[in-house]
C-alpha cells in the first residue's frame, strides 16, 4: 500500500481537490474532469489514492507531539515546538500561528474536498467498472470523510461544514458549523464505510494491505461513540469487532514490533498513515518524527541526531508497576549540569521486596523500556539486534528536559536517509480499541467485561491481573466503578503514550487535563529556574486548538476559538 498510493496520474492530482484558488481557474474545454474522469477501475483507484496521499506528511508526523501537552513530557525550548511547553513563559501553549494547526486544517480538507469529489460523482456504478472497486472507493472516501472531521472536530470543535464539492465561492467561504451538527454525519459516513469496505482480511499479503477496511470504520465509529459518550452504542460496536468467532485483528505478541519496519500493518493494525520509502526524503511522503524525537548525535542513532522535541518526564515513568504489581514514585533531589543537557537525580520509593532504588527501572512494566529511552536501557540491546548498529549508547545527559527521550519509531538507520523516515504512523491499533471497549463497559457498570479487556492488554507483557493489582496495592478495583475508571486511564497512558496525541486527547476528553497541568507544573518543577507570571495559566479553553490565523485571513466568517 505504501506505493500503491503514490502511483498517482498528475491529471488525477489536478482535479482531485478543489482549493480556495482552484475554482477560480479555468481550464480549456478539453481537460479531463470529475464528470469525465470516472470510467474505468484505475480512474477509481487513482482517485482513492490521491485522496490518502493529501493527507500524509506534515503534520501527520507532528500528531504525536501533543502528548506535550501534558504532564508525562517536557520539550527543548524551540521557537517550533517550545510552544507545547511551559518552559516558554506563556500560555496558551499552542499559537493562532502554529504550523502544526494550520497544516492539520489544511491536509484534513483536502482529504474532505477528495472525499465530496469522489461520493457526489458517483451516484451510480458507471458500466465498465468492477463492483468491488467501486464499492471500496466509495467506502474509501466515506471512511476518510468521516475520519477528517472526527479529527478537526475533536482538535477545534466547531469548523465549517461542507459534503459537496466546492465550485463557487460561496461554499467556500462558509461559517462555522456546531460541532453537534456535524457529529451525526460523521455517523453516517463511517455507517457507510462499514457496508462498503471488505475486512482487512482481504487486504493482507497483497499490494492494498493499508487502505481502510471495515474493522477501521468500526473501530472509529466506535471511538466516535466513546467521545460522545454513547456508551451503549459503543459496546454495541466494539463488541462486534472483538467478541466474534475469528476476529480481524489480535495483539501483536512482542509490543516492540510494532513500531519497526517490519512490523507495519500488523496483525493489530487498524489504521495507519502510510509513507513511501522510495520517494526523495523532504517530500511528504516521507515522515520526519523520527527526527523530531530522536536523540542527539550522542546517541548514533540515527544519522546526525535528533532535536529532542518530546522528552518523557520521570513522572511519566512512575505510572510504570513494577512487574509485581506494586507502584513506584519519584522524588526530585538534584540537578547536575552537564553536555549536552541537565541530569536530574532522583530518589525512589516502592513497596516491592524486589526493587532496587538504585536500578530504578529494572523490573518494571515491560512497556516502559519500550516507549522511554533510560540510561543504558536494555533496550538498546534489541536496538542493536534489529538495526545491525553496535555504536549506539543512551546517557540521561542526552535529553535536554528529563533524563529520557522516546523510543516508539526510533528506528535508527533503517529510517531512510537523514532527517526522513518511510516508517508509517499508527493512528488506530487493537489495544487502543480494546480499551475504549473496556472504557464503554465500566460506564455501563459491566466491571467484569472491563477487567478482562484491561487484563488482556496487560497480559500481553505479562503484567499482574486487575485482581491482582487490587490486593498488592491495596485498593479497591473490581467492584469500583470509579477507581477501576482511574485504572483505566493510567492503562491508556501506559500502552499508547506517544503514538498518536492519545494521552492529551484522553486527558482532555475526561476532563482532568487542566488539573494535572496544575497539579504537575509548579514553581521549581524539577529544578528548573522560576517561570514568568505569564507561565501556568493553563486554562479549559486550551481544550480546543485556535483556529489557523491563516484560515481566518482567507475566510472572515470563521470565528476563532475562546482563550486566543
Amino acid at each position: 500500500m505504501k506505493k500503491v498510493y503514490y502511483y498517482i496520474a498528475c491529471i488525477c492530482l489536478c482535479f482531485a481537490i478543489q482549493s480556495c484558488e482552484d475554482f477560480l481557474t479555468e481550464y480549456p474545454e478539453d481537460k479531463i474532469t470529475i464528470d469525465t474522469f470516472f470510467k474505468t477501475d484505475s480512474d477509481f483507484e487513482s482517485a482513492a489514492n490521491g485522496m490518502y496521499a493529501s493527507m500524509t506528511g506534515y503534520p501527520s508526523e507532528f500528531f504525536p507531539m501533543i502528548d506535550g501537552i501534558t504532564p508525562f513530557a517536557g520539550q527543548t525550548t524551540s521557537a517550533r515546538c517550545g510552544v507545547f511547553s511551559p518552559y516558554n513563559g506563556a500560555y496558551p501553549m499552542v499559537t493562532t500561528s502554529l504550523d502544526f494547526t494550520r497544516k492539520c486544517w489544511e491536509n484534513m480538507y483536502k482529504g474532505i474536498a477528495h472525499a465530496n469529489n469522489i461520493i457526489s460523482s458517483n451516484p451510480v456504478k458507471p458500466e465498465n467498472v468492477s463492483e468491488n472497486i467501486f464499492n471500496r472507493t466509495l467506502g474509501e472516501a466515506y471512511f476518510i470523510r468521516g475520519y477528517a472531521y472526527f479529527t478537526l472536530t475533536t482538535l477545534f470543535g466547531d469548523v465549517p461544514f461542507i459534503i459537496e464539492p466546492q465550485v463557487s465561492i460561496d461554499q467556500v467561504l462558509v461559517p462555522r458549523t456546531p460541532k453537534a451538527d456535524i457529529v451525526p454525519q460523521i455517523i453516517k459516513d463511517f455507517e457507510e464505510a462499514k457496508k462498503l469496505l471488505p475486512s482487512v482480511k482481504e487486504y493482507r499479503g497483497t499490494s492494498n494491505l493499508g487502505r481502510a477496511s471495515k474493522g477501521a470504520a468500526q473501530a472509529f465509529l466506535g471511538k466516535l461513540y466513546v467521545y460522545e459518550k454513547r456508551w451503549a452504542d459503543a459496546v454495541k460496536e466494539f463488541r462486534e469487532l472483538v467478541d466474534v468467532t475469528d476476529p480481524d485483528y489480535d495483539l501483536t505478541p512482542h509490543y516492540y514490533d510494532q513500531f519497526w519496519p517490519d512490523g507495519e500493518n500488523g496483525i493489530e493494525s487498524i489504521y495507519e498513515i502510510q509513507y513511501d520509502p522510495s520517494r526523495p526524503n523532504g517530500s511528504d511522503s516521507q515522515n520526519r518524527f523520527m527526527d523530531f524525537v530522536n536523540p542527539p548525535a550522542e546517541a548514533n542513532m540515527n544519522f546526525s541526531g535528533g532535536f529532542g522535541y518530546l522528552e518523557p518526564t520521570e513522572y511519566y515513568c512512575d505510572l510504570f508497576e513494577t512487574v509485581n504489581g506494586y507502584k513506584v514514585t519519584s522524588t526530585f533531589q538534584s540537578r547536575t549540569e552537564a553536555l549536552p543537557g541537565p541530569i536530574f537525580n532522583y530518589t525512589y520509593d516502592c513497596s516491592d521486596p524486589a526493587f532496587n532504588p538504585d536500578k530504578p527501572y529494572e523490573i518494571r512494566d515491560p512497556r516502559l523500556k519500550y516507549t522511554v529511552w533510560y540510561e543504558d536501557s536494555p533496550t538498546l540491546d534489541e536496538f542493536k539486534q534489529k538495526t545491525g548498529q553496535d555504536n549506539v549508547s543512551y546517557k540521561s545527559s542526552y535529553s535536554k528536559s528529563s533524563n529520557h527521550s522516546v523510543v516508539k519509531y526510533i528506528v535508527g538507520k533503517l529510517g531512510g536517509v537523514g532527517a526522513y523516515s518511510p516508517m508509517n504512523m499508527i493512528v488506530m491499533r487493537y489495544a487502543d480499541v480494546l480499551l475504549l471497549y473496556a472504557e464503554a463497559c465500566i460506564q455501563e457498570n459491566d466491571l467484569s467485561k472491563a477487567i478482562s479487556l484491561i487484563d488482556r492488554v496487560r497480559g500481553r507483557v505479562n503484567m499482574p491481573t486487575v485482581a491482582q493489582v487490587e490486593a498488592i496495592q491495596d485498593i479497591e478495583l473490581t467492584n469500583s466503578k470509579d477507581n477501576l475508571m482511574k485504572y483505566l486511564y493510567l492503562e491508556r497512558f501506559r500502552e499508547l503514550g506517544f503514538e498518536w496525541g492519545h494521552m492529551m486527547l484522553d486527558m482532555v476528553r475526561w476532563d482532568i487535563l487542566n488539573d494535572e497541568q496544575k497539579k504537575y507544573w509548579v514553581q521549581g518543577r524539577d529544578g528548573w529556574p522560576e517561570f514568568t507570571a505569564t507561565s501556568l495559566q493553563f486554562t479549559k479553553d486550551c481544550y480546543l486548538f485556535p483556529i489557523p490565523e491563516d484560515e481566518r485571513t482567507k475566510n472572515p466568517l470563521l470565528t476563532q476559538n475562546p482563550g486566543y
